[in-house]
Protein backbone atom coordinates (compact mmCIF):
# COMPACT_ATOMS: atom_id res chain seq x y z
CA UNK A 1 0.00 0.00 0.00
CA UNK A 2 1.39 3.41 -0.99
CA UNK A 3 1.30 6.09 1.63
CA UNK A 4 2.16 9.74 1.09
CA UNK A 5 3.22 11.46 4.27
CA UNK A 6 2.17 15.05 4.84
CA UNK A 7 4.45 15.37 7.87
CA UNK A 8 7.89 16.89 7.60
CA UNK A 9 9.49 18.92 4.83
CA UNK A 10 8.41 18.56 1.22
CA UNK A 11 11.05 17.25 -1.17
CA UNK A 12 12.46 19.79 -3.64
CA UNK A 13 10.70 19.64 -7.02
CA UNK A 14 12.11 19.76 -10.56
CA UNK A 15 11.43 22.96 -12.54
CA UNK A 16 8.21 21.81 -14.25
CA UNK A 17 6.65 21.01 -10.85
CA UNK A 18 7.54 24.19 -8.90
CA UNK A 19 4.48 26.26 -7.98
CA UNK A 20 3.44 29.33 -6.03
CA UNK A 21 2.27 28.22 -2.59
CA UNK A 22 1.11 31.70 -1.54
CA UNK A 23 1.10 35.21 -2.99
CA UNK A 24 -0.11 38.19 -0.97
CA UNK A 25 -0.24 41.91 -1.66
CA UNK A 26 -0.76 44.74 0.80
CA UNK A 27 -0.94 48.42 -0.21
CA UNK A 28 1.02 51.00 1.75
CA UNK A 29 -0.92 54.04 3.07
CA UNK A 30 0.68 56.29 0.41
CA UNK A 31 -1.07 54.21 -2.30
CA UNK A 32 2.11 54.35 -4.41
CA UNK A 33 3.71 51.18 -3.08
CA UNK A 34 2.55 47.60 -2.54
CA UNK A 35 4.20 45.01 -0.32
CA UNK A 36 4.34 41.70 -2.19
CA UNK A 37 5.06 38.45 -0.34
CA UNK A 38 5.72 35.12 -2.04
CA UNK A 39 6.11 31.51 -1.06
CA UNK A 40 7.07 28.90 -3.66
CA UNK A 41 7.33 25.16 -3.34
CA UNK A 42 10.79 23.74 -2.59
CA UNK A 43 12.90 23.64 -5.76
CA UNK A 44 15.92 21.85 -7.17
CA UNK A 45 16.84 24.77 -9.46
CA UNK A 46 16.30 28.43 -8.65
CA UNK A 47 13.25 29.87 -10.43
CA UNK A 48 12.68 33.45 -11.53
CA UNK A 49 9.55 35.54 -10.97
CA UNK A 50 8.25 38.17 -13.39
CA UNK A 51 5.79 40.62 -11.81
CA UNK A 52 3.59 43.03 -13.75
CA UNK A 53 1.48 45.78 -12.20
CA UNK A 54 -1.52 46.98 -14.23
CA UNK A 55 -4.32 49.47 -13.66
CA UNK A 56 -7.97 48.41 -14.26
CA UNK A 57 -7.63 49.34 -17.96
CA UNK A 58 -4.50 47.24 -18.42
CA UNK A 59 -2.11 50.22 -18.42
CA UNK A 60 1.36 49.33 -17.18
CA UNK A 61 2.12 50.72 -13.70
CA UNK A 62 5.42 48.89 -13.24
CA UNK A 63 7.24 45.60 -13.44
CA UNK A 64 9.80 43.66 -11.44
CA UNK A 65 11.95 40.68 -12.34
CA UNK A 66 13.39 38.52 -9.57
CA UNK A 67 16.17 36.39 -11.07
CA UNK A 68 17.19 33.13 -9.38
CA UNK A 69 15.05 33.17 -6.24
CA UNK A 70 17.30 32.09 -3.36
CA UNK A 71 14.75 30.63 -0.93
CA UNK A 72 11.11 29.57 -0.89
CA UNK A 73 9.89 32.76 0.86
CA UNK A 74 10.60 36.37 -0.06
CA UNK A 75 9.00 39.81 0.08
CA UNK A 76 9.56 43.01 -1.84
CA UNK A 77 8.07 46.45 -2.29
CA UNK A 78 6.65 47.41 -5.68
CA UNK A 79 6.69 51.12 -6.50
CA UNK A 80 3.86 52.18 -8.82
CA UNK A 81 4.53 54.61 -11.65
CA UNK A 82 2.08 56.76 -13.52
CA UNK A 83 -1.03 58.57 -12.27
CA UNK A 84 -1.74 56.30 -9.33
CA UNK A 85 -3.96 58.65 -7.23
CA UNK A 86 -6.76 58.15 -9.78
CA UNK A 87 -6.32 54.38 -9.67
CA UNK A 88 -8.45 52.52 -7.12
CA UNK A 89 -7.06 49.06 -7.81
CA UNK A 90 -3.97 47.39 -9.23
CA UNK A 91 -3.79 43.97 -10.85
CA UNK A 92 -0.63 42.09 -9.87
CA UNK A 93 0.33 39.37 -12.36
CA UNK A 94 3.09 37.03 -11.17
CA UNK A 95 4.75 34.46 -13.43
CA UNK A 96 7.04 31.75 -12.05
CA UNK A 97 9.45 30.24 -14.53
CA UNK A 98 12.87 29.30 -15.83
CA UNK A 99 14.87 30.18 -18.94
CA UNK A 100 13.66 27.07 -20.78
CA UNK A 101 10.18 27.07 -19.11
CA UNK A 102 9.07 30.73 -19.00
CA UNK A 103 5.76 30.04 -17.23
CA UNK A 104 5.36 27.06 -14.92
CA UNK A 105 2.84 28.86 -12.68
CA UNK A 106 0.84 32.08 -12.72
CA UNK A 107 -1.02 34.04 -10.05
CA UNK A 108 -3.13 37.16 -10.43
CA UNK A 109 -4.32 39.35 -7.57
CA UNK A 110 -6.31 42.55 -7.51
CA UNK A 111 -5.17 45.00 -4.84
CA UNK A 112 -7.70 47.55 -3.60
CA UNK A 113 -5.67 50.70 -2.99
CA UNK A 114 -8.54 52.29 -1.04
CA UNK A 115 -8.08 49.57 1.60
CA UNK A 116 -4.79 51.27 2.56
CA UNK A 117 -6.74 54.13 4.14
CA UNK A 118 -6.35 57.82 3.34
CA UNK A 119 -3.46 58.81 1.12
CA UNK A 120 -0.51 60.17 3.06
CA UNK A 121 -0.12 63.95 3.13
CA UNK A 122 3.16 65.18 1.70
Amino acid sequence: MDHESTDGPVAPRPPAEVRFVAVTAEPYPDRRRIKLSYEVSPFLQRPSVEIRLLDPNGVDLGSITVVDVVGPRFSLTAHLRGDVPETTSVRVVSLLGYDDLPEVDRRELTVDLTAAGPAAQT
